[in-house]
């Protein structure tokens, strides 16, 4: 996995960091660096700590949201292929019998019978756990 998202100033000593900023801000009113992607905003932006603090609490954000959801699936899994396997013997019992009824609907009702999963969110289990059986 790549590396945390760090501050764009870490790198630089405290003692140099106003410096830093300053020649930012120079170079950006120099060549007219502008602080919105508006065409008829005239205004540069004057960069501040602030700026690099925000930058990086976005990309702790959206790093951390990644790891939670990769984390949330994982635990999922099980429960998933739990589903998937009652699936697929009541998939078989339902066709030797005749019956007419839909996979999207049995999947429904296996979810909503085994773990009170909403449509939807059965299905998606349903079809998660069918992924993970097929790649083992």
């Amino acid at each position: 996995m790549a590396e945390k998202p760090r501050h764009l100033l870490s790198s630089v000593p405290p003692s140099k960091v106003k410096a830093v900023l300053d020649d930012l801000n120079r170079l950006s009113l120099k060549h007219g660096l502008l602080g919105t992607t508006s065409t008829s905003c005239m205004v540069t932006h004057i960069f501040t700590e602030q700026d690099f603090d925000n930058t990086l609490t976005g990309a702790l954000v959206r790093e951390n949201s990644i790891q939670g959801a990769a984390a949330r699936t994982e635990a999922l899994g099980p429960r998933n292929i739990e589903l998937a396997e009652i699936y697929r013997r009541r998939l078989k019992a339902v066709r030797a019998a005749g019956s007419q009824i839909s996979e999207s609907d049995l999947k429904a009702q296996i979810g909503k019978n085994v773990r009170g999963l909403e449509r939807s969110a059965a299905i998606a289990a349903v079809n998660d756990g069918l992924q993970r059986l097929n790649q083992k």
